[in-house]
Formats: structure tokens, sequence, C-alpha cells
């Protein structure tokens, strides 16, 4: 791929990430969006054959559903094809690898972290018509899966084990620390435009520790597309354009965080630096 190219192929992103954010939750496809931000690092990657992957674990799975309202015989056939056949499992040894973050490198190498192993398990699950979705615990990613008679939690980072929910408290107090509060509102489904952000939000964490600001800008800007609230992204995003010296663009951001902060302390120390940089003529290189 000519270096050339990126700059359009990263265009293109963008415009379908504003497609998706304009979407209802509902008609967002999860594989095929997260498929589209592979392309930031992998800009030809055959979306369809993907997609057929999916397509076809599915396809085994349904083949073995016999009893589709029994969550413990749901579980142990997804299980089943995605941990004994497939042999997908949790990236221990290299977790912060970032191609544990790209969809397709996770279907290739069977290697991936709690949000994209989800993705997996979700959208195997959703395409055999089972009832699967996210779970976005504090610091680690599970699943769902709804049946007419029971609710069952799953961790696909951990071959597809079945959590009770004081499980799932002892997840996020070892996540979050020990004063983190627990409450059942942390088990509900999250949509899909949520679950891109998170994954979105990773990979932009792994570029930034890197110091590869040009693959982290781009995330910044789609992550921002879809949650215009995520008040961590519009400081990172305004302190690389002050660094860049567009200084126009690192205020509006700032004056955005303003609107969004409770504390009147913060937003007075951002209001005198929006001052500061109202101040300098924008001089872009």
């Amino acid at each position: 791929m000519s270096k050339d190219r990126l700059p359009a192929i990263r265009r293109e992103i963008t415009e379908q990430i504003a497609q998706i954010a304009s979407m209802e939750e509902h008609a967002v496809e999860l594989a095929a969006s997260a498929l589209l931000i592979a392309r930031l690092q992998f800009p030809s990657v055959d979306v369809p054959h993907y997609l057929g992957m999916l397509d076809d674990m599915a396809t085994r799975l349904r083949q073995r559903i016999q009893v589709p309202n029994e969550p413990e015989h749901l579980v142990n056939e997804i299980n089943r094809v995605l941990f004994e056949e497939e042999r997908f499992r949790g990236n221990t040894d290299n977790y912060y690898d970032p191609r544990n973050s790209f969809l397709n490198e996770v279907l290739d190498r069977k290697l991936g972290i709690p949000i994209t192993l989800s993705m997996v398990y979700i959208e195997v699950g959703r395409r055999a018509d089972l009832r699967t979705y996210g779970i976005g615990l504090p610091g680690h990613f599970i699943v769902g899966l709804l049946t007419d008679t029971a609710r069952v939690f799953i961790d696909p980072f951990n071959k597809g084990e079945i959590l009770t929910e004081e499980a799932c408290r002892r997840i996020v107090v070892s996540r979050a620390g020990t004063s983190a509060r627990f409450n059942r509102s942390l088990l509900d489904p999250i949509w899909p435009k949520q679950i891109l952000v998170r994954l979105m939000k990773n990979l932009k964490a792994i570029y930034l520790s890197a110091g590869n600001h040009t693959r982290a800008l781009p995330l910044l800007n789609w992550i921002l597309m879809l949650a215009p609230e995520a008040i961590q992204e519009l400081h990172e995003r305004a302190a690389y354009y002050e660094a860049v010296g567009d200084f126009q663009s690192a205020a509006t951001d700032l004056e955005r965080c303003v609107a969004l902060t409770p504390s009147e302390e913060e937003k007075n120390g951002m209001r005198a630096r929006i001052a500061m940089l109202k101040k300098h003529k924008t001089s872009l290189h």
C-alpha cells in the first residue's frame, strides 16, 4: 500500500464513521464497523472474507443447538466452536499488542483481549440467532446471553467461563480498586457504538503510550464523532492541536470541555488556558 494512499483511506474511514454516528444503534453492524477501524493499520483488509468466517462459525453452531432456551447447553456449544475447535484464547503474553484490538487479526491469529474476543462471541452468537450482547465492566469486557428463562454472564477471555453476579462484582473491584462501587446497572447491555468507542479508546491508549501520534489522532477524531462528550479525548486532542500550532482548534476543544466540566475550579483553569491560546496566531506545520 502506497503511503500516498493512506490519507485517502483515512478520509474514507472518517466518512464511514460519520455515517455510523448518524445511524440508530440497532442498525450498526458491529463486526463490519470493527473491520472498518482495522483499516487504520490494515488498509486492504478483506471485510467480506472476515464476515464470512463469522458466518461459517455461526452455521456450525446453529446446527448443534438442540435446546434453544437452555443457557448451559447454548454456552457449551458456542464454547465448543470458539475455544475447542477454533482455539480462540486470550493473549496473556502480549496483552497490549495492537493486533489484539483489530478484528481481522483476532480472527486470523485466534488471539485477542476481552473486548475483541467478546465481539467474536457476540457476533457468532447473533448470527446463530442467540441473544448475545456486550457488557462493559470497568477494565474487563464480558458477554451476556439472554434466553426466555435466564440471563447468563460469560467471560470469553477465559474460554467462555460462566460468571455469577458476585464474580462480576469481584472483577470490578479487582480492576477499579476496593473503593469501586458495584451496581447491577454495570451488567446492562451496551450498544454497538459504545463498544466501538471502547475498542478505539484501547487502541488510542496503546498508540499514545508508544508515541505514535500519527495513528492516535485519527482514533481521537473517530471517538469524538461517536461520543462527542468524551472529555478525556477532547483534552487529549486539544493538547495535540496546541503542540502542532493549531491554537484555534485547541481552544475550541477546551471550550467544549468547559461546558462538560462540573467543577468551577477546573473550568477557571481551562478558561485561562483558552484565553492564552486565543492570543496566539495559529501556525500549522
